[in-house]
């Protein structure tokens, strides 16, 4: 856990966290262990914390698309460089069924729009180094919100745009999933009033649901 008082600035803590995460997912892989099996000497797996982060949010959307009717559609997240890839998450959803949608920066300062996306769909760039798909427009019922740092009442530090807090605030009955690492949790994180926390977060040893997954009002202050 990272403990962030007051008068650390929140770009400061920002950019510790970035080259946190950037140094922590460059040393992670699998690995293999030996061991007697059936068969002779077999092979077994040990995941990194990022496939049991993978591993994870994928049992929790497919938990989710049980209780829908139709498709459910997830709001996913191209990977920028030093974020925890999802792509194969992703294609994972397609094969199954459970339509996957990225973001699209429309201009600074405004939320975000999603867009259908398939392992056929052609990326095109867009602002701040993200890229997204020509498509059909779709609302996620899932949204999926990288997180940098986090505290257990479901408030995050992103990277100082806003864009998933605009965001989050015009869809108040969407699925908020925010994912990272365990370590990344933040003590006396500084939030303001436009912040907007995400209703569960997930992370390589589990769920955690926030004030909000139960349907708690919580009166917001810093702190």
């Amino acid at each position: 856990m990272i403990v962030s008082p007051h008068s650390l600035e929140k770009k400061i803590l920002r950019k510790t966290l970035l080259d946190q995460r950037r140094t922590f997912l460059h040393s992670q892989q699998d690995s293999y262990s030996p061991y007697k099996g059936k068969f002779g000497i077999e092979a077994k797996p040990t995941l990194s914390p990022v496939s049991v982060l993978i591993k994870n949010l994928r049992f929790y959307v497919l938990d989710k698309a049980s209780t829908f009717s139709r498709p459910l559609i997830v709001g996913g997240v191209w990977p920028l460089k030093g974020e925890p890839d999802l792509r194969s998450l992703f294609y994972d959803f397609y094969r199954i069924g459970v339509r996957v949608a990225l973001p699209r920066v429309v201009r600074k300062e405004s939320p975000l729009k999603f867009i259908e996306w398939s392992p056929f769909s052609i990326l095109q760039d867009g602002l701040y180094k993200t890229c997204s798909p020509i498509g059909v427009f779709l609302e996620p019922d899932v949204l999926f919100v990288p997180l940098l740092g986090f505290n257990k009442k479901g408030y995050r530090i992103g990277y100082g745009g806003g864009f998933y807090d605009r965001t989050l605030a015009l869809r108040p009955h969407c699925l908020s999933v925010g994912y990272g690492f365990s370590w990344q949790e933040v003590e006396n994180l500084f939030y303001e009033d436009h912040d907007v926390p995400v209703k569960v977060i997930i992370t390589e040893q589990g769920l955690l649901q926030t004030g909000l997954s139960h349907g708690k009002n919580e009166k917001r202050s810093k702190g």
